[in-house]
């Protein structure tokens, strides 16, 4: 069973939802107001993205790159791997093309 708990704290403008299950071996935290980003990740007791404390978000951009969205991406158009992709948004298919 998992278990999702939402904090705010409107002095830091921080806005964070927990999911976890019972055995917390598995947890994320997304801070939602900064782009819904991952702030900590974890999964069978693995820690796969961890907070940059005390890094501040607009020093590192921690995890932004990990999930790329349409509209973070400049026209939709991103390459990786000498590869070059397009992204469409709702009007369109949701579909990630390799051009």
């Amino acid at each position: 069973m998992y278990q999702i708990k939402y904090t705010q704290n409107k002095e830091f403008n921080e806005y964070v939802l927990e999911i976890y299950n019972s055995k917390k071996s598995s947890y994320t935290k997304i801070q939602l107001n900064q782009g819904a980003r991952i702030l900590e990740l974890t999964t069978g007791n693995h820690h796969i993205i961890k907070d940059m404390k005390p890094l501040a978000y607009s020093k590192t951009y921690a995890s932004s790159i990990l999930f790329p969205f349409a509209n973070r991406i400049k026209d939709g158009i991103y390459c990786m791997s000498s590869n070059k992709f397009e992204l469409f948004g709702s009007k369109f298919k949701r579909v990630l093309l390799q051009i």
